[in-house]
């Protein structure tokens, strides 16, 4: 419980004292902590002034945590010089962010700091100003492609999604840091989709995958310009996501389904595959996504029928010098996109 008033300074003078107890010492760093999250303005000189001399005598770390939460970065530069602060001292200190590059540097002046403050405070500032970068390119990214140029090729892409994959060798490393990223308000969106993207299912636990849910259909895609063309390229990475994580399957449902209606119905997905000039690649490419990620029954009926009517692949055999053996039935099937479409229609469990 904190004390207030004159008896704050009193707690204080006590904590110098030579011959206060070590059993008292917690008892006392009780009082001298606010009960709030900061220490009220008239209690901060005293406090820095006490400060100094319960580190000296302070061995418990948690204690000694609590202390220097409580300290202004100035402070906490000033204890470093005086050698006062210990690894885990510094560790803790890095740990709670909001680090100066004063305090980094006062810190890294003690040589028994300076690893523990590149290991720590270096990767986190890197990987920190990279989500910012991230954050940036995906706010830029709508207002950037919000009309698509007058002459839109066949193969027209939305331009400026941020490239993430060197950032996430970074984050990579820190997976202790991954549930406090997805929930930092500064750039929550930037990590979600880095993990999706970039991270092996094994290391993302259930509460991670649903930290994530918010990034997982592309938000930033929904209002793209030619949506039979931005809503395809939309639904084939939400296709790319599940297979990478199956089991966002159930923990998505049923708001991917409903995306997944919408992104269809708006791309006008079903109507270009039933087109008389489709591309046979197309029609089983979205065969397969749709099987990766759709519980509509209707739709993957619709599919199952359009894959059949495609051509059967033909092979020419024009026997040149330059030609390998001839391709054997075994190879043929196996190239087949209208094969590997049906396949995986039929795991689909609807």
């Amino acid at each position: 419980m904190a004390v207030h008033g004159t008896e704050y300074r009193m707690w204080a003078d006590l904590a110098g004292r030579d011959n206060l107890p070590a059993a008292a010492l917690p008892a006392v760093v009780e009082g001298l902590l606010p009960d709030g999250p900061k220490l009220e303005p008239w209690q901060s000189d005293v406090f820095k002034q006490a400060l100094p001399k319960l580190l000296a005598r302070l061995e418990n770390q948690p204690l000694r945590d609590q202390l220097l939460a409580m300290a202004d970065a100035r402070t906490v530069g000033s204890l470093a010089r005086q050698g006062m602060l210990s690894s885990q001292d510094v560790a803790a200190i890095l740990a709670r962010g909001g680090t100066t590059p004063e305090l980094v540097a006062d810190l890294a002046q003690d040589g028994t700091h300076r690893r523990v403050v590149a290991d720590r405070w270096l990767l986190d500032a890197l990987i920190r100003r990279g989500l910012s970068l991230v954050t940036a390119e995906l706010a830029a990214f709508g207002a950037a492609n919000r009309t698509a140029p007058r002459q839109a090729g066949r193969y027209w892409e939305p331009e400026g999604w941020p490239a993430y994959e060197t950032l996430a060798m970074l984050v990579e490393r820190v997976p202790q840091q991954w549930p406090d990223l997805v929930e930092d308000p500064a750039h929550d969106q930037a990590a979600r989709h880095l993990l999706l993207d970039c991270m092996d299912t094994d290391k993302l636990g259930d509460d991670l995958l649903r930290a994530c849910l918010p990034a997982l259909c592309l938000p930033e895609w929904e209002e793209l310009p030619l949506p039979q063309r931005s809503q395809r390229r939309r639904l084939a990475r939400i296709a790319d996501r599940v297979a990478r994580h199956p089991r966002l399957q159930e923990l998505a449902a049923p708001g991917l389904q409903d995306t997944v209606a919408t992104i269809v119905k708006r791309g006008r997905l079903l109507h270009a595959a039933q087109r008389a000039d489709r591309n046979p690649y197309q029609v089983p490419a979205l065969a397969k996504d749709l099987a990766i990620i759709s519980s509509d029954s209707g739709k993957l009926a619709q599919l199952v029928d359009l894959v059949v009517a495609l051509p059967r692949p033909t092979a020419v055999h024009r026997p040149s010098s330059f030609d390998g053996s001839a391709p054997t039935p075994k190879e043929m099937l196996s190239s087949d996109t209208r094969v590997q479409a049906l396949a995986a229609l039929a795991c689909n469990p609807i």
